[in-house]
């Protein structure tokens, strides 16, 4: 973290709360996917990594039995929020606080003082890089701090049931039906490092991602990514239903993420006389569940060349196969694979506007994202930004 932002959270700080020697400061960052898209809920593998922009909570304890709350990013009041587990959604950003505490106390855990606290996030709203996700997080871990819990370790038993707490209040209170994926990156995140989970079973493992001469630059189309639910359920329901036909064509596997290439490549040709749509979104379920374990083993091999072909087929699927891309992630992914200095891009997230990934090489970094830039406004009359954020540890207490 920059001495900037912590300069920034104490000056806003002192703007809405009395000041205070007790600070402590809460993070948990944003995460991309290396590859691994669309594959969290039918329990299939992913290999996403946590990214140094996310979510600060600088909070101090009162001695009420209420959080009081003020988003830098939503300023328009303190939010108020008693402890108890008897919430009421109001369709704001304080619903994320709400639904945390109304899980936190489902486990048991004894939440009987609350804080003053600012919340700044510096994830872009509507990426794809799991701002939510990073609020929830942030906020839990604030939650647990005040009220005299330790802070777990990155990747250990602890942390993961806290991410899976995060992931109950979206979809109980929030309301959202998202997968695994984000909260647990973005809780087991370490430094430099990816991970490779599977979503159903939530075994992982860690590998270092060494990029050499190379660099990873995170491209926004500022297509703001509304998650079109109805797409959304749409491919979900898809993905369901093509099980269901893999079953009867003798598959006997508890989840489509556990069906293998090997067994794909024998059925395929049958489920695409039967229905083409079925067919192109299990392609790109199956293949990408199988690219995410050749990219790790890319990864352990240092091979990178490897592993930028991987990437580019994944984008490529997720163009063709599952159709979540749409002209201006399609328009951005084009002009980055055009670009002298780039060996691969994709998009990142659920798709249907947000974020791109590229790697790209570091020391031609200002000409590269000019002549991108240059390319996509041609294309789509929209200036895109970039970022280019260190592989970050995940959710943690910063020292103050």
């Amino acid at each position: 973290m920059t001495e900037d932002i912590r300069k920034f959270l104490f000056e806003e700080y002192s703007k809405i709360f009395v000041n205070s020697e007790k600070f402590r400061l809460f993070f948990a960052p944003g995460r991309i996917n290396v590859v691994g898209e669309h594959t969290d809920y039918t329990g299939g593998y992913c290999m996403p990594a946590g990214i140094s922009a996310g979510t600060f909570v600088l909070v101090k304890p009162n001695s009420s039995a209420e959080f009081n709350a003020f988003s830098i990013n939503f300023p328009d009041k303190i939010l108020k929020v008693d402890i108890s587990s008897n919430q009421i959604k109001e369709n704001n950003w304080g619903d994320y606080l709400k639904g945390v505490l109304v899980e936190l106390a489902a486990d048991g855990y004894k939440i009987d003082r609350g804080f003053d606290g600012v919340v700044y996030g510096n994830i872009p709203n509507g990426s794809g890089l799991s701002s939510s996700a990073s609020l929830e997080m942030s906020l839990i871990l604030a939650i647990l701090g005040i009220n005299g819990y330790n802070i777990p370790e990155n990747g250990s038993k602890e942390m993961i049931k806290l991410t899976l707490c995060a992931q109950r209040a979206e979809n109980n209170f929030v309301g959202v039906k998202c997968g695994i994926l984000d909260q647990f990156a973005i809780g087991n995140a370490k430094e430099n490092r990816v991970i490779k989970m599977k979503c159903d079973t939530l075994d992982f493992k860690y590998s270092p991602i060494n990029l050499k001469d190379k660099t990873i630059i995170i491209m926004n189309t500022n297509k703001k990514r509304r998650l079109e639910e109805s797409k959304y359920n749409e491919r979900r329901s898809e993905c369901e239903r093509g099980f269901e036909i893999l079953k009867n064509y003798g598959i006997k596997k508890t989840a489509l993420g556990d069906v293998t290439i090997g067994e794909w490549n024998e059925l395929k040709s049958k489920v695409k006389s039967a229905d083409e749509i079925i067919y192109r979104r299990l392609n790109h379920v199956v293949g990408e569940n199988d690219r995410v374990l050749r990219a790790f083993e890319s990864l352990q091999n240092d091979d990178l060349s490897r592993l930028a072909r991987l990437i580019n087929e994944s984008g490529d699927s997720l163009k063709t196969d599952f159709e979540v891309t749409g002209d201006y992630l399609d328009a951005i992914v084009e002009a980055a694979r055009s670009t002298s200095g780039v060996i691969a891009a994709r998009m990142t997230g659920a798709g249907f506007g947000g974020c791109a990934i590229a790697i790209a090489q570091k020391d031609d970094l200002d000409k590269i994202k000019l002549e991108i830039s240059q390319k996509y406004q041609k294309s789509t009359g929209i200036a895109p930004e970039f970022y280019n954020y260190d592989i970050s540890d995940g959710a943690r207490e910063i020292e103050i």
